[in-house]
């Protein structure tokens, strides 16, 4: 269909922009070495032969503020998968297996950046939103094990999106949910409770974690309510009221 031949087109650019950022991280993490060594030696400037070049800070404040712009380029692809998934449906289940095969794997390598494993994570919770079980009956139960591997993850964008996934994972899982019944609440459980070492600037932004775990819970008692210990879990649900921090699941569960 012509819908592939655009995605793949567009898959090409994700590769281009994705190799310049892993460039520029390379340059990162050397420029971040250099800089370290000419302290050591008391140099103020990575290249002290050059009077043009900037200070340390501003050759890699340079740098991180290049990886920033091409990581939202990124990002702004999931839009496209999340819209290209729910307007196409089967027609778009080749380029799933694309990156099922080429694109996954490696977000969620164990050597993954925080920020890859964030991609994989969209591309999983649209997946799991617009696809639907029906679609992806083959790998559902792996997409259960990834979401649950992150949903109490100490970076909170990762445990945000691990959280919202859950809640839509709940909500379109048709088919056999006492099968992930237990997990999937023992795991929604550990994500509405702050780490005991989150620092206070991120406090506010774990809010939104919590928030989408609250919701998650609301999810599965609404679409599961006769699958699980309900009186348990709406007692659960109800200690983690209201909503404060995401609005658009307040409109949901408040």
């Amino acid at each position: 269909p012509e819908i592939n031949d655009l995605t793949y087109k567009l898959l090409g650019v994700f590769d281009r922009v994705e190799k310049a950022r892993l460039s520029l991280m390379k340059q990162k993490d050397e420029t971040e070495k250099e800089v370290e060594e000419g302290k050591k030696r008391g140099d103020n400037k990575i290249y002290s032969d050059d009077e043009d070049d900037g200070s340390d800070e501003e050759i890699l404040d340079d740098i991180k503020d290049q990886i920033e712009e091409l990581e939202e380029v990124q990002t702004s692809f999931n839009d496209f998968f999340g819209t290209l998934f729910n307007t196409h449906k089967e027609l778009t289940l080749e380029v799933v297996d694309k990156l099922l095969k080429e694109y996954l794997p490696k977000y969620f390598d164990a050597k993954a950046s925080n920020f890859e494993k964030k991609l994989g994570l969209f591309i999983i919770d649209d997946m799991a939103e617009y696809l639907e079980q029906k679609l992806l009956n083959n790998i559902w139960t792996d997409i259960a094990k990834i979401l649950i591997t992150y949903v109490d993850h100490s970076d909170y964008e990762l445990r945000n999106s691990a959280c919202f996934g859950i809640g839509v994972f709940a909500q379109h899982t048709t088919n056999d949910f006492g099968f992930y019944a237990n997990d999937l609440l023992n795991a929604l459980t550990k994500g509405m409770v702050f780490p005991e070492d989150v620092p206070k600037s991120e406090k506010d932004d774990m809010k939104f974690a919590k928030d989408n775990a609250v919701s998650a819970l609301g999810k599965i008692i609404k679409y599961h309510g006769k699958e699980i210990e309900l009186n348990k879990w709406i007692g659960v649900w109800l200690k983690g009221l209201p909503i404060e921090r995401d609005s658009e699941e307040g409109k949901i569960m408040n």
